[in-house]
């Protein structure tokens, strides 16, 4: 396919021939149709205007041409029915921009295959997964299965790419380096040595520094290989994240025949690999031999994984979390809610927080609290309902519904840090919630000291005659209660009232009773109110939507005086602009009224029509006196004066369809 040579919106078809297959309708009597066509010039495009781009395909009959557009992409069915010849490009709607030739080829299929399987090389379909053996230097390869492109041939002709292998513990590696793969050399990983930059010069680790091994799995023969990191780093979280970043040499032939596997993140001159980090590779990360490729992440060892997801055992035992940041104190670990805000964590002193505890009982000699007051509870095993500690102060509901909690106090003491018993003291308290909002506590030398919170208690929304309000002498000191009939205005609200102020029409009706009445705001004719913490009243209509402007020129060059900046992408815009010009004492003068037909299809401005309704001007001015211009996304209205005269210009403008 190529474009029409005379007319840039057609297409030319050159010669060709193809085949199509028909075995899908009845598979044992396949019908092969061979089509042939001579060269087809000037197709026109069905969707040139109003789509980007066309599918084009060749029909049985050598001669429909089928026309499929970008936003409705060929099916399976359309590639297998037609000759598919490739995508034509017509982002402009205008013309054709680009030719891209995709033809369905039938040039030695096998070959392809063998082409794609090569690009990606060896890869892990399942197991095969990288461990350290504790307290060594050595490594463990979980059994799993393998995809080597006719590495199993001679072992079963009906699997010949897939290989099943055993688990290696401990095993023989095969070092490698950059330029060269060196064969075996023991069963430990060498944490001394790395390759700087791939150049196959083996050089110590330097300091306390880090590097990245790549281990690599020869699944024809169940072997790894040891290929030493090639860049060093300050800590082991840097490592992990340059992993992606790293330019990797692989020697020549090993990513034929093997895959990797694993990134080994060890420390320089470490005994063993017990803090050593293993990244663990994506499934075609060793095609490139390059950086770390995809590498897997807890997220997607989580979804593909079985319940329960971590199983301990006898020689791992528990499952660890270091700090590594270099502060204790910081968050080792935070549950989140689903917006992502966290509410309960816990950090590397074992400190934790949480928004609740849920539980019949807590057991053990003591609470600890933030050392400076209460530092523990004396008891071996104690049971409480709704109770509280926080900063130093236990709090304790009431269980059966009465004021008092009889016999709570036997043998209850708090113990100072030393474990000798103590006394509450000032800063300390025991509260008991004894009612709605009312609380009784036992504070400094055991005074019981009551406090109402107004915030917690039921609320009453018809007071009557005979309930009290509790208010503050300011004069005694004292805590005094008044009826709530002998307040001022009892029964009808205060004595007051509301008014207007200012001009105009007031909102304030009247009071009836303990009720301010208020008149009502009602939108009348393009009129609309909106209510919330604020009342917004907006019109339309009424006024010019014109948008004007206005230049002075003193000489003949052409000068912007609007940008009609205000165009719909992607529809026709009609435009009314109306220009004026004035000279002092109206020796020039000159009138213009001008609908322009302007098309934007994704930012591209096409002036369509320019219609000249009105010109009337002096002798020194005429219609070509103003002009119109595509500036990118925008269209310039430029007007031209006449030298050495002053002439003031004004425009309006206005999009009316």
């Amino acid at each position: 396919m190529s474009i029409n040579g005379g007319d840039n919106t057609l297409v030319d078809i050159s010669a060709g021939s193809g085949v199509i297959v028909d075995n899908y309708t009845d598979p044992l009597s396949p019908v092969v149709t061979n089509v042939s066509w001579d060269t087809i010039t000037g197709v026109s495009l069905t969707y040139l205007t109003a789509n980007t781009g066309s599918y084009l395909f060749i029909e049985s009959d050598g001669v429909t041409i089928r026309q499929i557009p970008n936003t409705s992409p060929p099916s399976e069915a359309d590639f297998r029915d037609y000759l598919f010849l490739g995508l034509i490009g017509h982002a402009s709607n205008l013309f054709i921009n680009n030719v891209f030739n995709a033809p369905t080829q039938l040039v030695s299929p096998v070959n392809q295959h063998v082409d794609l399987t090569s690009a990606i090389g060896p890869f892990s379909i399942s197991g095969n997964r990288l461990s350290t053996i504790p307290d060594s230097l050595e490594l463990e390869k979980s059994a799993g299965r393998s995809f080597f492109y006719g590495g199993n041939f001679h072992t079963d002709p009906k699997t010949p790419s897939q290989i099943n292998t055993g688990i290696l513990s401990g095993s023989t590696l095969i070092y490698a380096k950059g330029d060269k793969i060196l064969g075996p050399s023991g069963t430990t990983v060498d944490t001394d040595n790395y390759d700087p930059n791939g150049l196959g010069v083996i050089t110590s680790i330097p300091g306390n520094n880090y590097t990245t091994h790549r281990i690599w799995h020869s699944p024809k023969n169940n072997l790894l290989i040891f290929q030493y990191g090639q860049y060093v780093y300050a800590n082991q979280a840097t490592a992990r994240d340059e992993i992606d970043n790293e330019t990797y040499v692989v020697p020549q032939g090993l990513d034929f025949a093997a895959y990797l596997i694993a990134v080994l993140i060890v420390k320089g001159a470490e005994p063993d690999l017990n803090e050593a980090l293993i990244v663990p590779q994506g499934k075609f990360s060793g095609t490139g031999g390059g950086g770390g490729g995809s590498v897997d992440t807890l997220q997607t060892a989580y979804n593909n994984s079985t319940s329960p997801e971590i199983i301990t055992d006898t020689t791992r035992n528990a499952v660890d979390f270091r700090i590594g940041t270099g502060t204790d104190s910081d968050d080792l670990v935070t549950f989140q809610q689903t917006d992502g805000t966290i509410n309960a964590w816990v950090n590397g002193l074992g400190d934790s927080s949480f928004n609740s505890v849920l539980s019949n009982t807590f057991s053990g000699g003591t609470f600890y609290g933030d050392g400076s007051n209460l530092s523990g509870i004396s008891s071996t095993d104690f049971y409480v309902t709704g109770g509280t500690y926080n900063n130093g102060n236990l709090t304790l509901d009431r269980q059966n519904g009465s004021v008092n909690i009889s016999g709570f106090f036997t043998g209850f003491t708090l113990d100072a840090p030393n474990g000798s018993p103590q006394n509450v003291t000032n800063g300390q308290s025991i509260l008991f919630n004894t009612s709605s909002g009312l609380t009784a506590s036992i504070e400094g030398t055991r005074s019981v000291v009551y406090r109402l919170d107004i915030n917690n208690t039921p609320s009453e929304p018809s007071p009557t005659t005979g309930d009290k309000l509790l208010l503050y002498d300011a004069t005694s000191g004292e805590h005094r209660n008044i009826d709530w009939n002998q307040l001022p205005g009892a029964g009808g609200g205060e004595v007051n009232t509301a008014s207007n102020v200012g001009v105009g029409y007031g909102i304030f009706k009247q009071k009836t009773g303990v009720d301010l009445e208020f008149r009502s705001l009602s939108a009348g004719t393009n009129v609309t109110i909106t209510t919330g913490d604020t009342i917004v009243i907006s019109s339309t209509g009424g006024g010019s939507s014109r948008i004007k402007s206005s230049v002075t020129t003193t000489g003949s060059t052409p000068t912007e005086l609007e940008k009609i900046d205000t165009l719909t992408d992607n529809a026709t815009n009609i435009i009314e602009v109306f220009v004026k010009a004035y000279e002092s004492g109206a020796a020039e003068y000159g009138v213009w009224k001008r609908t322009l037909t302007v098309t934007k299809v994704s930012g591209t401005v096409t002036i369509r029509e320019e219609n000249a309704d009105v010109d009337k001007t002096s002798s020194g001015l005429n219609a070509n006196s103003v002009s119109f211009s595509v500036n990118g996304g925008d269209i310039d209205l430029d007007v031209t004066g006449i030298n050495a005269t002053t002439i003031d210009w004004e425009s309006a403008y206005e999009i009316i369809l």
